[in-house]
């Protein structure tokens, strides 16, 4: 259980980060903006703009955070983030499996029903980072 929540502190600490990092400004409390729960199908590629790939994602909004879990080519991600709507951004923090040492991010960009962005992870570190598309179902 010390590991479960000893991971999920990372998470949470990483997500801030992201979020913090695209912050137009100094952090501030802000309006929780248009609810981004739901489904969506993902497109992507690797780092590097490897091998494409194709699966799916479930939001779903707990107060001023998002927990997600996603399973691309039957690989399963969980993790939680943050939505900037000032900046139209979703800060991701992710997890592949239990697996603390596949820790990654995604940033979204809000557009429309859709989210498209890019992403990194350990292990995964090239010269360009992974990109991501998600639509709405």
């Amino acid at each position: 259980m010390t590991t479960k929540r000893t991971t999920l502190a990372a998470l949470a600490a990483l997500a801030l980060a992201a979020a913090l990092l695209w912050a137009p400004g100094p952090a501030r409390a802000q309006a929780p903006g248009p609810d981004l729960s739901g489904a969506y199908a993902i497109t992507g590629t690797d780092p590097g703009g490897a091998a494409p790939y194709h699966g799916s994602a479930v939001l779903t909004r707990q107060g001023a955070a998002y927990l997600f879990e996603a399973e691309i080519d039957g690989v399963r991600y969980a993790g939680l983030g943050l939505h900037d709507p000032q900046a139209g951004v979703l800060a991701l923090s992710f997890l592949e499996g239990d697996d603390a040492h596949s820790l990654g991010v995604t940033v979204l960009h809000v557009e429309g029903d859709a989210l498209r962005g890019s992403w990194v992870a350990r292990g995964q570190l090239q010269d360009a980072p992974g990109g991501e598309v998600w639509t709405r179902r």
